[in-house]
């Protein structure tokens, strides 16, 4: 299980040559909750976005992700793909709300955990405000059943779902 945040900066590089293609910037979500690739940008005046699906990842290691040659990268479009991101697009999950269905906030998502093997999002972590975060740490919202993204909330069932200190 990975958290968001040890992802998110990490290099991409060519399994056979080890040269750097970019950073992740970004972890995108299709509609069934799952990673579906990795928003990279690659360095210079110009950033530039490249979208790589999870099928062209040879490993997603501790320092590095390995891919096996720069065409595994495809040009990303926003307006095209209907992903959603930790950080980027229309509706990030970053800073939305997780509510239980009875209308009860949770708080809002900091980061998520997911299986990067299976791509699928098992958590998420819960911010009540940084004074609360501070005096009584995160709290992770384990799940094993795919939430209810909504516009601006997330719905939670709360016999689906499993809170504990992050």
């Amino acid at each position: 299980m990975r958290r968001s945040q040890e992802v998110l900066g990490l290099p991409v590089m060519i399994r056979s040559t080890g040269q750097h293609l970019g950073i992740i910037c970004d972890l995108l979500f299709d509609s069934d909750q799952r990673v579906c690739g990795l928003l990279v940008e690659n360095g210079g005046w110009w950033r530039q976005k490249h979208f790589l699906p999870r099928e062209e990842i040879l490993s997603f290691g501790r320092d590095v992700v390995l891919v096996e040659s720069e065409s595994s990268f495809l040009p990303y479009d926003s307006s095209n793909l209907n992903l959603t991101g930790i950080r980027t697009g229309s509706l990030p999950l970053r800073g939305r709300t997780i509510s239980f269905s009875n209308g009860t906030m949770i708080g809002e998502i900091e980061h998520v955990y997911f299986l990067e093997e299976m791509g699928m999002l098992v958590g998420y972590e819960i911010s009540d405000g940084w004074l609360n975060d501070l005096r009584y740490g995160r709290r992770l919202l384990r799940t094993k059943v795919p939430l209810c993204w909504q516009q601006e909330t997330i719905l939670a069932n709360g016999d689906q779902i499993q809170i504990q200190e992050a």
